[in-house]
């Protein structure tokens, strides 16, 4: 096993309450950082003339028939580079022009795409000199009205009519472990235009993502109840799980039920069930005990859902009027046919995140304090508290199409 130090907790400390000042302050080791951005500046439109074909072998079904591979060594190679250095350049293949090619293939009128690069995180961060898995959210459309705005210009008009969003994984782990349950909140959080403070947190880097706020949810924010005033413009809190320190840009596990807010843009809480939110102003973190934080803030600004729904309108459709199953596309970037139990990992992975009790699998990740933990995931049904589902699509070739599609039953080992 490759291990990774950590710095000492001098400078940590000084390098958190640097990145703090911005609200982009991770509260895990460097190796386990995650990019999460709302929008994907890679996504910059694609049409015919700038997607060209691909060879009809690129793409490869599973043998269920729920994932499709994407085949091409010189595109894993370039987009594992692009993670080296993330950029607003394109990794050689636009991530939306590979939604082109998979919407013009198959036939899968799907809410969610997940793209996936077929690496283990350890695989990864062995070879890896940055340590940082990069993932991120691009927002496609909004389907409703009163939960904010684009911070900025939703991706080109790609991929089937009811996707709202694509999320990008590094590593095959995040979708069991995490950051799945993370990035599918992105499809509705956070782009709130208002109250101003809230917005501000909203605004920072990196933005859409609850920051020094009691929202307490997977996009970030502590843990309500554990809010504790020391005087002086101090404060302490902790995060909204056991195995989860305090994170103001949101948390990588598959630990954190999604909160009363995050449910409540999601179509799938009334505004009566949302409690009011603490907002921090000016925070500035300045001392980390285990999984919880002391920081110094001039005020705490008490925000209630009445306010954000004059600053952004009523949400509509309402909660019991909007959609509560959702159906999501996998497609994995390999740079050569998967193997039978590398297949198994993702159909293992797929059936965990559609059951609607606990899936019995168990999920690796890393703590706060940078040890491997072996923990229980939460399923989106249960992180929704049994208010929603997903489905992973059985995928179709289009009949309109001349390309093969090769399904994948002659394993390699």
């Amino acid at each position: 096993m490759h291990t990774h130090s950590q710095p000492p907790p001098p400078a940590r400390l000084a390098a958190l309450r640097l990145a703090s000042s911005r609200l982009a302050a991770p509260r895990v080791p460097t190796f386990q950082l995650l990019i999460c951005l709302a929008w994907s500046a890679l996504a910059g439109g694609c049409s015919d003339s700038i997607c060209p074909d691909r060879p009809p072998d690129d793409f490869q079904l599973s043998p269920t028939g729920r994932a499709v591979a994407y085949v091409d060594r010189e595109i894993f190679a370039n987009v594992l580079n692009w993670m080296e250095a993330p950029t607003t350049d394109d990794p050689a293949i636009s991530f939306d022009c590979l939604i082109d090619y998979f919407t013009a293939r198959f036939t899968s009128d799907v809410d969610i795409i997940f793209v996936v690069m077929n690496q283990s995180r350890r695989e990864f961060l062995e070879q890896s000199a940055r340590k940082v898995i990069a993932n991120f959210t691009a927002s496609q459309r909004f389907f409703e009205s009163g939960i904010g705005s684009f911070r900025r210009p939703p991706i080109a008009n790609v991929g089937p009519p009811r996707m709202r969003s694509y999320s990008f994984l590094g590593v095959r782990d995040g979708l069991l472990a995490g950051p799945s349950l993370h990035e599918i909140a992105h499809g509705w959080s956070a782009y709130l235009d208002g109250p101003l403070s809230l917005a501000e947190q909203t605004d920072q880097d990196p933005i859409s993502h609850w920051g020094f706020t009691s929202v307490g949810g997977v996009l970030g924010g502590w843990d309500a109840s554990s809010l504790e005033a020391l005087g002086d413009e101090q404060y302490r809190v902790c995060g909204p799980s056991p195995r989860e320190a305090f994170a103001a840009q949101g948390y990588a596990h598959n630990s954190v039920h999604y909160a009363p807010l995050e449910l409540y843009l999601m179509g799938l809480l009334g505004p009566e069930d949302v409690p009011d939110i603490q907002v921090a102003i000016d925070p500035v973190l300045t001392t980390i005990e285990g999984t919880c934080v002391t920081f110094q803030a001039t005020a705490l600004e008490t925000v209630s859902i009445a306010e954000i729904i004059v600053a952004n309108g009523v949400r509509l459709p309402s909660s019991e009027d909007s959609p509560k199953h959702f159906d999501i596309a996998l497609i994995v970037i390999a740079q050569q046919s998967l193997t039978e139990v590398e297949w198994q990992v993702y159909e293992d992975a797929m059936v965990c995140m559609e059951a609607t009790s606990d899936c019995g699998n168990l999920a690796t990740g890393i703590a706060h304090d940078g040890r491997e933990v072996v923990f229980q995931p939460l399923t989106f049904f249960e992180a929704t508290a049994g208010r929603a589902s997903l489905r992973f699509a059985v995928l179709q070739q289009t009949a309109d199409t001349d390309q093969t599609i090769t399904t994948r039953n002659d394993f390699t080992r």
